[in-house]
């Protein structure tokens, strides 16, 4: 499934599940695997790069290696908004975590 989003926490977290840092490739914010150095930029210079450029990252949800930078328009029909169910999912697996308890799977 095509997902996008302009969210910063959802890019930290989508970053992090995918061990990828930010940096700039030909100019545009992306995210780039781990051996790859060249680039490479803070977290704020790639938000402001994005703001910048009018761009969001979209990705194919069984593909991170897809993840790029896209124009706002093209993004907006992909972005999926949170429902409560699944904030409250989030919330409940952060407790648990945060007691010392095993890592429950995260929501599909």
């Amino acid at each position: 499934m095509r997902l996008a989003t302009h969210d910063r926490g959802a890019i930290l977290d989508l970053a992090g599940a995918n061990h990828l840092s930010p940096a700039l490739r030909d100019g545009v914010p992306a995210l780039v695997g781990e051996g790859e150095t060249p680039g490479r930029i803070g977290w704020e210079a790639f938000f402001a790069g994005l703001d910048r450029a009018g761009l969001e990252l979209a990705w194919d949800s069984e593909d991170a290696a897809s993840i790029r930078a896209v124009p706002v328009d093209e993004a907006r029909p992909l972005e999926r908004h949170p429902t409560f169910a699944e904030g409250l999912a989030r919330t409940r697996r952060f407790v648990a975590v945060l007691r010392g308890g095993p890592t429950p799977p995260a929501a599909p």
